[in-house]
């Protein structure tokens, strides 16, 4: 077969598998590249033999420091020797892929490692699908430690604390959760349980002049209808307005600095169109 042949061969073998073949120098300066490299990556593979940019300055920053090691001495110095990596590349549009890779050395007529060959797979799909599945798995497990606690705890041993515990786990560690109430009569919210706010609780305490447990507020009808969705949903309301039926002003625009709030989510529990508490995730500037 002529050598245009092979060239010819090479390439249909080249775009078939769907990858990026090459090889390199053993110090990593490419000598060839080819395949599927500008659908991987964005640059075509003149780009890396010219060295801009070189295939190192691609890898995701987070991911570099785990590159070098032993594995690639033992690359550069026992002969046939090969390996198998996953990390993440950063594409010329700033878009994440992950690749696998496939690295082997080729030994010069005396049997020492001349160059290097392998291949470039992208493997988003596959890594986004495995994170898919770990994130299934761990939110089940939540869940069912989570029932397993309700059902080992009763309404006097602090259930709505529970709750509240449980969902702190879930947010940024500066936010506050609030559990509470609802009366459908007096169109108040009975605070229950608050978790995450620890560090401002005795001043919260001295300015409502008691503990922020057991407070009731009041409700507008308008709000009354975003928490009786039963959907999350960011309240278009400060926490000094909120209060300010309860407290005076001053106090409750003191309270309001002390929990440097940004934003305020609410979910209510509803079943059968009956809403019977809420859920209010509170984050913190700086959360």
């Amino acid at each position: 077969m002529s050598s245009d042949k092979n060239e010819l061969a090479f390439r249909a073998l080249i775009e078939s598998f769907g990858g990026i073949a090459f090889v390199c120098e053993m110090d990593f300066t490419p000598i060839l590249f080819r395949g599927a490299v500008e659908e991987i990556t964005g640059y075509c593979g003149e780009d890396f033999l010219r060295g801009k940019p070189a295939w190192q300055e691609i890898i995701h920053p987070d991911d570099r420091h785990s590159m070098a090691g032993g594995d690639l001495s033992r690359l550069a110095q026992i002969p046939g020797f090969s390996l198998e990596r996953e990390y993440r590349i950063v594409r010329s549009d700033g878009e994440e892929r992950w690749i696998g890779e496939r690295l082997r050395n080729a030994c010069d007529k005396n049997g020492r490692p001349a160059r290097i060959e392998g291949t470039i797979y992208d493997i988003t799909r596959q890594k986004q699908a495995e994170q898919r599945q770990r994130r299934y798995t761990e939110e089940m497990t939540y869940l069912a430690e989570t029932a397993t606690a309700f059902l080992q705890s009763s309404m006097d041993d602090g259930i709505y604390s529970l709750i509240g515990r449980r969902l702190k786990r879930l947010i940024p560690e500066d936010a506050i959760v609030a559990v509470t109430s609802f009366d459908e009569s007096s169109q108040q919210i009975r605070v229950l349980a608050l978790e995450g706010m620890d560090d401002i609780r005795e001043d919260i305490c001295r300015l409502l002049g008691g503990d922020p447990v057991g407070l009731q507020v009041g409700i507008d009808p308008s709000l009354r209808q975003i928490l009786g969705s039963g959907k999350l949903a960011k309240l278009e309301i400060g926490m000094a307005e909120l209060i300010s039926g309860v407290i005076s002003a001053n106090a409750a625009l003191h309270i309001e600095s002390l929990l440097t709030l940004d934003e305020i989510h609410a979910m209510g529990f509803v079943r059968e169109g009956v809403l019977y508490g809420t859920i209010a995730i509170l984050t913190r500037q700086g959360s």
